[in-house]
């Protein structure tokens, strides 16, 4: 088995499946939170997997990174397309926005910060005794067992239980803190629709617009949505402390939401 490093909430390990004569006869990546054999062969890409190349090569990550790119500007384009048409808009789209919810910068970690954005709404919103800002990061970043000082990285079952533990240590004990990597579109508007933002861990996640570089694997907060033609997100992204940005729903190879409720 060889362990695999992909970003700082996720983690992979190569096994070789062994034939019943002891003879190695492929390889298999396993993603080691979920259990689950993950299949990049349905990647237009090959991906190199002999010992000369490395899994995730230059070339590989680079070509994605423009696929990734294009897709989103033309998602985009489309996107203005129809909200500039108001008609349209109107009859056969819906959108929301959580107000209130803070944009803190990087600090510690993506998922203790887009945790903080998270608890720091509901300080706002009859929770006052919860802390805010760096301080309130910080704290995050320690229940949850983040690298850091170090590289920012978070074991992503932890950020439920890390985001618990913050609110009872400010006498919250009703927080109810849960970790689902079956994020539909439709949960996805409920937790929205009733204002309640949430963290959403992306593997492999896509370009947000504004961007031409993709998320890859990181945490962000959803605030919003916008359902159209095509379904896109509202987040903040720990990059940007002035705006919000939009992503296409989906535009990811796996992702978790941690949900959020008091």
């Amino acid at each position: 088995m060889k362990p695999l490093y992909l970003g700082p909430t996720f983690y992979y390990a190569e096994y070789a499946l062994i034939d019943t004569e002891g003879k190695a006869k492929e390889k298999v990546i396993v993603d080691l939170p979920f259990s689950t054999i993950v299949d990049f062969n349905k990647s237009n890409v090959s991906i190199p997997v002999n010992e000369e190349d490395c899994l995730f090569n230059n070339t590989y990550l680079q070509q994605q990174q423009e696929m990734r790119t294009q897709n989103s500007n033309t998602k985009w384009t489309v996107l203005e397309k129809e909200i500039a048409n108001s008609s349209s808009y109107s009859t056969s789209s819906s959108s929301k926005t959580i107000s209130g919810v803070p944009k803190y910068g990087w600090l510690c970690g993506c998922s203790p910060t887009a945790s903080g954005m998270v608890l720091g709404y509901w300080a706002s919103h009859g929770y006052s005794y919860l802390i805010t800002g760096p301080d309130l990061i910080r704290e995050l970043a320690t229940t949850m067992g983040t690298e850091w000082p170090g590289n920012g990285a978070t074991w992503p079952w932890a950020i439920d239980n890390g985001i618990e533990t913050v609110c009872n240590n400010h006498g919250y004990n009703n927080f109810d803190a849960s970790n689902d990597i079956y994020v539909s579109w439709s949960e996805v508007k409920t937790e929205v629709n009733a204002d309640k933002p949430f963290v959403l861990s992306m593997l492999n996640g896509g370009t947000g617009n504004g961007y031409t570089q993709p998320y890859g694997d990181h945490s962000v907060t959803f605030v919003g949505y916008y359902d159209g033609s095509s379904d896109y997100v509202y987040i903040h992204d720990t990059w940007d402390t002035s705006n919000k940005h939009y992503l296409t729903f989906g535009s990811w190879t796996g992702a978790m939401a941690t949900w959020v409720r008091p």
